[in-house]
């Protein structure tokens, strides 16, 4: 797992074969000819073409509950940020949600995977369907644009999942560990670049 490791790229929607050409650009990457919208994880060389199959749509309630979530785990606000909530569900208490999916699991109930950013911290978060409970995390320190989630597959078919989180300037990869009554996230791979305005 790794950025530029083969040539299957996969977005939250769809996978494809590209092709690299030209001269590096910003941080180190690769024009590339055939990626789809919003490419951000790139398998090992000689991966399958995967099938992406897109999240289900999140009710707003339960879009505010991630943002709570998240809530507990990102860093404190700041002693001037607003204190007031918002009237839109992906933006609670400072937190800006970028994506919450919905993830079946064999012989247990779903789980929500959620990720948020507040004031340049980051988290990605596992919780139950009905995101009252956080059972994991990860904190992306130095992440200021919003994250959004790739949907977890058996991406390299080894059996476990994997998924990823993205923004402009970070990816990370996590493996999903499914045991019963227990789930949990290892990172397996991440990039990260500055992107200086």
């Amino acid at each position: 797992w790794k950025v530029g490791g083969g040539s299957i790229v996969v977005s939250p929607r769809s996978a494809s074969a590209t092709r690299v050409s030209g001269e590096p650009l910003t941080c180190n990457g690769v024009a590339s000819k055939g990626a789809p919208t919003h490419g951000a994880m790139v398998l090992p060389e000689g991966s399958p073409l995967p099938e992406v199959t897109k999240s289900p749509a999140i009710q707003a309630h339960r879009i505010e509950r991630a943002a709570w979530r998240l809530d507990e785990v990102l860093p404190p606000r700041g002693r001037f940020s607003p204190k007031g909530t918002s009237n839109q569900p992906s933006v609670q208490r400072g937190v800006e949600v970028g994506s919450v999916t919905k993830t079946r699991r064999y012989g247990a109930p779903p789980v929500l995977i959620s990720t948020g950013v507040r004031e340049c911290s980051g988290a990605v978060i596992i919780t139950d369907l009905k995101a009252e409970k956080t059972v994991a995390y990860d904190r992306l320190p130095k992440t200021c644009t919003p994250l959004r989630v790739i949907p977890a597959a058996d991406y390299d078919k080894d059996g476990n999942r994997e998924f990823g989180v993205f923004s402009e300037e970070r990816v990370a990869i996590y493996r999903l560990s499914e045991k019963p009554g227990r789930v949990q996230m290892t990172k397996i791979g991440e990039w990260y670049c500055e992107i200086k305005s």
